[in-house]
């Protein structure tokens, strides 16, 4: 991470800072948030710069064309939460839970995931660039017609998840699970894949082992 939020920051209730931050169409800045809940919201056009949050549930939150940037999220829930053209930088996300969520025509620019549950997510289609995913639960995730950029994936179970039209050129993968994972074949031009992990892809590549 390039920056870290300041160590002094303000604290408030998640949804009167948010139902705030929509009806003055303000950002919200430098907050810490723990242990809070933020209802049922829905976010349009609000930056959340600097800010903390610590085992805050956002379930059945929606957010569009939101910025998200030099953030922490610590155990936090967003279940089924939908983020719609949002725009993440410099930003950690740590032991979440975002099962379920969407997260369609995204951008996310040195972002960290560790830890995270991200099963049946949806990102498609985003783009990520320098953003990793470690020890991540990833599986019938969907990263359909997306875009990495010095990105990595690292350690995840990535059983079933979907990689349609998503070139993976680069990525090293030897340290996932990635049985049936969904592709074309085309999309794993110049991706770095274990021997084992080679059988398992041969049919997308046309050939047959003996």
């Amino acid at each position: 991470m390039d920056e870290r939020p300041p160590a002094a920051l303000r604290t408030g209730k998640l949804q009167d800072v948010i139902s705030r931050s929509v009806n003055l169409e303000s950002d919200v800045v430098n907050y810490r948030f723990e242990n809070d809940f933020a209802g049922s919201i829905k976010c349009e056009v609000i930056e959340f710069s600097g800010c903390c949050f610590k085992n805050c549930r956002f379930t059945g939150c929606s957010a569009e064309r939101d910025y998200f940037t030099n953030s922490e999220f610590t155990n936090c829930d967003f279940s089924n939460t939908a983020f719609s053209e949002c725009f993440f930088q410099n930003c950690t996300f740590t032991g979440c839970k975002l099962l379920g969520a969407s997260a369609a025509d995204c951008i996310f620019e040195n972002i960290f995931f560790q830890g995270c549950n991200c099963r049946f997510m949806g990102f498609s289609p985003s783009k990520f660039k320098k953003t990793r995913f470690k020890a991540c639960a990833l599986e019938s995730a969907s990263f359909n017609g997306c875009s990495f950029k010095s990105s990595s994936f690292d350690g995840c179970g990535m059983e079933k998840a979907e990689f349609l039209h998503t070139p993976l050129s680069g990525m090293d993968m030897r340290s996932n699970e990635i049985s049936g994972i969904v592709l074309s074949g085309q999309e794993l031009r110049g991706a770095v894949v274990s021997p084992i992990q080679a059988c398992g892809l041969a049919r997308y590549l046309g050939v047959i082992i003996k």
